[in-house]
């Protein structure tokens, strides 16, 4: 199943049981909209597996868009896993991606400047308040 956040915004419509996906639904909103995300990511898109003890789903960071998908058959560039609060939390910003694994709340399986990506994504996207 593959499910893209449109860009006129239209809220996505995805049954329960998807990992974080109020925060996912969010994030891809938010950044769907900022041309930043055009100038951080590099040509080739960015493949990143997050999951929780119960589900996974896939975003695929390209030039043109970020979305979300559930099954994906290709290899993948980064592997992010915790608790599904704490995903929501670094997806909200609320907390850096570097802390979070600082203090073990969440594993990460790629290469230091994919990380460094997935921070910058996730902190300038965050939600103010």
């Amino acid at each position: 199943m593959n499910v893209t956040l449109l860009q006129n915004g239209t809220r996505l419509n995805i049954a329960r049981g998807y990992l974080s996906m109020v925060a996912v639904d969010n994030f891809l909103k938010r950044i769907n909209h900022q041309p930043v995300v055009r100038i951080l990511v590099p040509n080739e898109p960015v493949t990143v597996l997050i999951r929780n003890r119960k589900d996974a789903c896939y975003l695929i960071f390209s030039k043109d868009k970020v979305e979300f998908i559930k099954e994906y058959n290709g290899e993948i560039d980064c592997e992010l896993s915790g608790e599904e609060k704490m995903i929501q939390s670094i997806l909200d910003g609320k907390i850096r991606l570097q802390e979070a694994i600082k203090l073990r709340h969440v594993q990460i399986e790629c290469n230091y400047r994919t990380m460094l990506l997935l921070e910058s994504f996730f902190w300038l996207q965050r939600v103010e308040g």
